[in-house]
């Protein structure tokens, strides 16, 4: 067994409009499955859809039956953050979308989950996820019950240590949140990035890490219409 860093980037779109872009990492203890522990990662998470529908009682199943059918999944790209050999870019075909119907509010307006912290020099981590639908709204932007039930399903699975078992191998992941290395870019601004090498990264982590959630609707400019993630 050996223990690796992934990241996994869920592709898709809000009205063949709105780019839409999540990302989590885990820690993985992984045996070499078969098909590649990257691959693992992205089946015990449920991003494998069947007939663009996403496997029971997965994070994908939950973040499906969240959101609107506006919200279009693509792809999902999983890496091994350390070896280029590990990974999958698996395109959904057909296209797997939020089961929600009705009137939907605009791409600004998402759900929102916050992480807990876990040691001082690693931040919270945070997630927004559009699809909001008119129903799942009351007054002044607080959530109804039913949406917080769902969204609240969604958090639980975020924080589960998951596993896939292939014959008599057994790969574990936990969910983490990465603290990264502060640089400087050649135009004097600052930024983020992976750590150079395995055994650094591993010591910047937050492992432990549980989700809860706002119970009013947020906001992101970033998902204007006509604006990226």
């Amino acid at each position: 067994m050996s223990t690796q860093l992934y990241e996994v980037v869920l592709v898709g779109n809000m009205g063949n409009i709105t780019q839409v872009i999540n990302a989590w990492n885990y820690r993985g203890d992984v045996n070499g499955v078969s098909g590649g522990d990257a691959a693992a990662l992205v089946k015990a998470m449920g991003f494998d859809p069947t007939g663009g529908t996403f496997p029971a009682d997965t994070l994908g199943d939950k973040l499906q039956a969240l959101v609107s059918n506006t919200v279009q999944w693509q792809s999902v790209l999983c890496r091994n953050v350390y070896d280029p050999t590990d990974f999958i870019d698996l395109p959904f075909v057909p296209i797997a979308t939020g089961d929600g119907t009705g009137e939907v509010l605009s791409p600004i307006n998402a759900f929102g989950l916050k992480s807990n912290r876990v040691r001082l020099d690693i931040g919270r981590g945070y997630k927004r996820f559009p699809g909001v639908l008119e129903s799942q709204v009351g007054t002044l932007g607080d959530l109804t019950s039913g949406a917080i039930t769902a969204l609240t399903a969604v958090a639980d699975k975020m924080g589960e240590i998951i596993t896939y078992t292939d014959g008599t191998l057994t790969d574990t992941f936990t969910p983490v949140i990465v603290g990264k290395e502060k640089y400087t870019t050649p135009r004097g601004k600052t930024a983020y990035k992976y750590y150079a090498t395995l055994t650094e990264q591993l010591t910047h982590l937050a492992v432990g890490v549980t989700w809860s959630l706002y119970s009013q609707v947020r906001s992101q400019v970033s998902r204007q219409v006509g604006k990226g993630s």
